[in-house]
């Protein structure tokens, strides 16, 4: 439970925190690239303890169930079991690899067209 509170607390604190100013580039304009980026890691860094918040919120209606504290029926207790491992399955589950982007512009090697497929299929029979 301990978790389900130092979470709140998180959450509220990034919540009622006061915007932050707008970052700057050199000559003085508006970097809107960095302020959607800065925003995106905050949505990221939100949806994470939001995750986790409910994962501890699911985990103690379990315990709690389990320990008959709360009179609620054994198939109700075994949904809290199912969701609680799902959400442990999720947050263990490693991030997508994103792809790195082209150097220079370099768009990496043509695909063959299906043309010169057949020819080369056609060389080698």
């Amino acid at each position: 439970m301990c978790t389900v509170g130092a979470e709140t607390y998180s959450i509220w604190e990034m919540l009622s925190a006061p915007p932050e100013p707008m970052p700057k580039d050199a000559d003085g304009n508006i970097d809107h690239a960095a302020h959607r980026k800065a925003a995106a890691v905050k949505q990221a860094d939100l949806d994470r303890r939001s995750l986790v918040l409910i994962h501890a919120i699911t985990q103690g209606l379990l315990a709690l169930g389990l320990l008959e504290k709360l009179p609620i029926k054994p198939r109700t207790v075994g949904l809290f079991g199912v969701v609680a491992s799902a959400l442990n399955c999720y947050m263990l589950y490693p991030a997508y690899p994103v792809v790195a982007a082209p150097v220079d512009g370099h768009k990496g090697l043509p695909l063959p067209s299906l043309g010169d497929v057949k020819a080369a299929v056609g060389k080698t029979a």
